[in-house]
């Protein structure tokens, strides 16, 4: 009986906002470590693995959002 009603509570606009927060200030700090300056002092690999960083996070953050959303869908 408690799992059921756990599942029918919706989770706050407030996480959801968090996350989209989140994601943004990622990104921004992508863009200002991949900066034409910065770039002297980085190599090819190492922005690759910093976009890498970054799809693996959004990533991640997607599933937690889709999760939050329907934790019926994923419980098995």
């Amino acid at each position: 009986m408690y799992r059921l009603s756990a599942l029918q509570t919706s989770f706050p606009r407030l996480h959801y906002s968090v996350l989209a927060l989140l994601a943004f200030s990622i990104g921004v700090c992508f863009l200002l470590e991949t900066d034409q300056d910065l770039l002297n002092y980085l190599n090819a690999v190492q922005v690759k693995i910093l976009y890498a960083m970054l799809v693996g996070t959004y990533a991640s953050i997607a599933v937690i959002c889709i999760d939050l959303t329907d934790p019926a869908a994923s419980s098995g």
